[in-house]
Parts: structure tokens; sequence; C-alpha cells
């Protein structure tokens, strides 16, 4: 997961999904992975914060699909 800053926005992309068919675009995982049946888990970088254990950036997405699957929308 690729870490970019836009003003005060934070956004976080992988690339080389499966399901689309250019390797060196990326996909935002809030707008495609969240949503897609075939991400198994997005992993966090976590930590303690004074006495609570937070979350603080994705670090990895887990995804089952395969290249040349069908399209992860549900029908």
């Amino acid at each position: 997961v690729k870490h970019y800053r836009r003003g005060d926005r934070h956004h976080y992309y992988v690339f080389g999904c499966p399901l689309k068919a250019e390797d060196h675009y990326p996909t935002d995982i809030w707008q495609a992975c969240a949503h897609c049946r075939h991400c198994f888990e997005i992993e966090y970088d976590a930590g303690w914060q004074g006495y609570r254990y937070v979350v603080k950036m994705p670090q990895r997405v887990r995804c089952l699909a395969r290249r040349g699957a069908a399209c992860a929308e549900p029908k």
C-alpha cells in the first residue's frame, strides 16, 4: 500500500490489482478494495498511543482474486 497526501487528505493506493487490466495504474483501496468481494483482509499498522491501542494506517491488502478473473462487482 502506497500513501499519498494531497493537502489535508490521505490517499492509499495499491498497484497490480488482478481485476484491473493495467498493472501500472493505482487502485484506491477505499473505493475498490474495501468493497470488492475478493478482498480477504486489509492489514493495518497499529500501536500504543498513551493507554490505547490505535489503528494508524493500512499496510497491506490481501486479495483472493487471480489474473483474468471476472469483475469484482456483485450482480
